[in-house]
């Protein structure tokens, strides 16, 4: 992969938030402990995996980074109990099919049972537009998409007081989406040089990305209270799995890649 000189300052500037987001939440869990800040603080700790993970693949190359995520969408499998021969030849053909550059299909045969369908959609077919994005944009999404979830939780507790889906997802607030998509469209008009587009622009692509973020974890908290269930996994002790982790990003993901295709 041809990366920027610009990648590294990106990368620095990102550990460096981690590593005042770290001292923070540490400091506002021992002042003021809840459930808001852990669930913050649990995310601040897969970010330092998925930052350097993903750091890493993009200087080992794009194998490497298709290899991530493969392993990544098998993990996810497993969590949604689904994993059989089947689904895991899928993972390799998914992945196969924008490994050699063409539009990602979702592939969702009609003999897979419902769950496997949305196991499939959701686990593989989400990660997968990933690593088919040039390897800015696919940072400008991360960034943008891991960045709501701060400013979604500070906006909610300090101006929350209208619950915006009471029986999926409690601590998520209507004041606290406006102010994530405020402050996130902003963020993403700031940094606006990791994609192809003026700042305007860059903050409509940061404000459907949250948008496409909320709804996907709208979508996987409402299937953990079906199923009665905290987290999806225990990949991180105490963390959760990877769709925990990785719940804003499975439908922003492909919504970025075609909306880049029709810009």
């Amino acid at each position: 992969m041809n990366l920027s000189p610009a990648v590294g300052w990106i990368f620095g500037g990102l550990y460096a938030a981690l590593i005042l987001g770290s001292l923070l939440g540490f400091l506002w869990q021992r002042r003021s402990p809840g459930p808001g800040i852990a669930q913050v603080n649990a995310r601040i700790v897969g970010w330092w995996i998925m930052i350097t993970l993903m750091g890493l693949g993009l200087l080992a190359g794009p194998i490497a980074v298709y290899a991530f995520f493969i392993l990544l969408s098998l993990q996810a499998l497993r969590e949604f109990n689904a994993l059989t021969p089947l689904t895991a030849l899928l993972v390799a053909a998914q992945y196969g099919v924008v490994l050699a550059g063409l539009p990602p299909a979702i592939v969702l045969p009609a003999l897979l049972a419902p769950r496997q369908r949305w196991a499939l959609l959701l686990a593989v077919a989400g990660p997968a537009h990933l690593p088919a994005l040039p390897p800015l944009l696919m940072v400008f999404l991360v960034l943008i998409a891991q960045a709501s979830d701060v400013f979604q939780f500070l906006c909610g507790k300090a101006f929350g007081r209208h619950r915006l889906a009471p029986t999926i997802s409690p601590n998520k607030t209507v004041e606290g989406l406006l102010g994530g998509l405020v402050l996130s469209s902003a963020l993403g008009a700031l940094v606006y040089w990791l994609t192809p587009f003026p700042p305007p622009l860059a903050a409509l692509l940061a404000f459907t990305i949250v948008l496409a973020g909320t709804a996907g974890g709208l979508i996987l908290s409402a299937m953990k209270r079906q199923r009665g269930i905290k987290d999806w996994g225990q990949m991180i002790q105490g963390h959760g799995g990877v769709l925990d982790r990785a719940d804003s990003v499975l439908l922003s993901a492909p919504l970025l890649h075609y909306l880049l295709h029709l810009l």
